[in-house]
């Protein structure tokens, strides 16, 4: 029951993670930022940026992702964890990406998905 404690534990990290993410994404797109080689224009978006609903929730995301991903290294075994948090990541952003943003998902995304969760079935499998 532990590695079903685990994984759930790594899911939940990743989730997270990639909820904070895409609300970054979101409000990044939603005021038009993009890097225009200046500092002080940088720091004007940023502050703009600030301001949105969508960054604080992305924000709270983040740092519930970082707490849960404590509470990971501190109770597994790094070698299986992180291989593990970064697959389900992976995976999850190219669908977030796919279905949220639109994104082009290719055959190689297609086959890249399915080796990974192969691998993190046979690390899982192999860390009990």
């Amino acid at each position: 029951m532990l590695i079903s404690n685990n994984i759930l534990l790594n899911l939940a990290c990743a989730i997270t993670a990639i909820i904070s993410n895409c609300l970054f994404k979101y409000s990044i797109e939603k005021n038009n930022f993009f890097w225009q080689g200046s500092i002080l224009r940088l720091m004007e978006d940023l502050i703009r940026l600030l301001l949105l609903p969508s960054m604080w929730v992305g924000i709270s995301f983040f740092i519930l992702s970082n707490v849960l991903w404590i509470i990971i290294v501190s109770s597994q075994k790094m070698g299986l964890a992180y291989p593990l948090h970064i697959g389900l990541c992976f995976v999850f952003i190219l669908l977030s990406s796919f279905f949220i943003f639109k994104e082009n998902f290719m055959l190689s995304h297609f086959i890249g998905i399915s080796l990974i969760v192969s691998g993190i079935i046979i690390i899982s499998i192999s860390g009990s």
